[in-house]
């Protein structure tokens, strides 16, 4: 299973938000909403995905609406896709 490390931590806005997933993806995607990500989750085989940080980022990001929407993304993927597995982890000190 491939793991996917997302730490959140120092994520303000969408767009940092997207550079990180893109960064860390398959380049032959390219995420830029919440409907594109879960699209890319629904479509990946296998994978594990560790979102770090998760309760800084909830404090700190810009649109706190939008990061909830964000992470509950995620925790669809988890529940209705087979392939998909999500870690949800805070570390931040």
């Amino acid at each position: 299973m491939d793991k996917i490390i997302l730490d959140l931590e120092s994520i303000f806005d969408r767009k940092s938000l997207y550079d990180l997933i893109n960064n860390n993806i398959d380049p032959n995607y390219y995420i830029n909403n919440l409907d594109a990500l879960f699209d890319f989750l629904s479509e990946s085989f296998d994978k594990h995905f560790i979102l770090e940080n998760v309760g800084w980022f909830l404090d700190n990001f810009g649109d706190r609406e939008y990061a909830q929407k964000f992470l509950k993304t995620f925790f669809d993927a988890e529940i209705y896709l087979d392939d998909v597995h999500v870690s949800f982890i805070d570390i931040s000190c």
